[in-house]
């Protein structure tokens, strides 16, 4: 599967998680459900290895 962004980070997100970002924009589920993560640690672990795909 080709990939489809260029920029993955991790940020903090509205509702006082934390969110993946792909080319600066919050990943969300198929139902439009924003990706909320408990810490940053988990956020940082999903971006870097989203990163190396």
């Amino acid at each position: 599967m080709k990939r489809f962004y260029r920029n993955v980070a991790a940020s903090a997100a509205a509702d006082g998680g934390y969110t993946i970002l792909l080319d600066g924009k919050a990943v969300k589920s198929l139902k439009r459900a924003s990706l909320s993560l408990p810490n940053l640690s988990l956020a940082e672990a999903i971006a870097e290895e989203w990163g190396q795909q």
